[in-house]
């Protein structure tokens, strides 16, 4: 859908009207013999779900970074519910929608270190949901950043289990 604004005036005082076209996507395109090796195991296009298909290092995908082990996106809101359910959206589209995840903000905020501990210095501790292979973590203390970070580990690479944890 794309969004554009007119322009009109109601009691001298200028109003915006949104325009809601639906846009047809272009069609697929033909693969010919000579692209074989871009097809999938089972001949179909190749997936461009994070899941099965992780971003090599340094590869930016849909605004997160990736450094081949970890995926790194910021979500932001004004609304922390939204952001959640943003980040819910996205995994699911993603192919980890089996995760259990928190229902809403207000069970998130329960797996928040707690006040005196945010302060410290943790080695091994995230300020946040955490279930293999995903982590939902709130911001730094004292930070002006509002919203949710969402960091996705690849569950095929060496030492997958090592690195989720923090380990190495």
């Amino acid at each position: 859908m794309t969004l554009s604004p007119k322009m009109w005036q109601l009691n001298g005082r200028p109003v915006r009207i949104a325009d809601f076209r639906v846009e047809v996507p272009p069609p697929a395109p033909v693969l010919e013999s000579g692209d074989a090796h871009n097809l999938a195991v089972d001949g179909s296009a190749p997936s461009t779900r994070l899941r099965e298909c992780f971003p090599e290092a340094g590869e930016s995908f849909e605004g997160g970074l990736s450094d081949g082990y970890r995926f790194i996106l910021d979500f932001r809101s004004s609304n922390p519910d939204r952001c959640l359910s943003m980040i819910k959206v996205f995994l699911a589209e993603h192919g980890f929608g089996e995760l259990p995840l928190p229902k809403d903000y207000a069970e998130l905020k329960l797996f928040r270190l707690p006040r005196k501990e945010r302060r410290q210095l943790h080695l091994f501790a995230d300020d946040g949901y955490v279930h293999n292979p995903i982590k939902i973590l709130f911001p730094p203390p004292k930070s002006d950043w509002r919203g949710l970070r969402l960091e996705i580990y690849n569950e095929q690479a060496d030492r997958h289990l090592v690195r989720f944890h923090d380990r190495g």
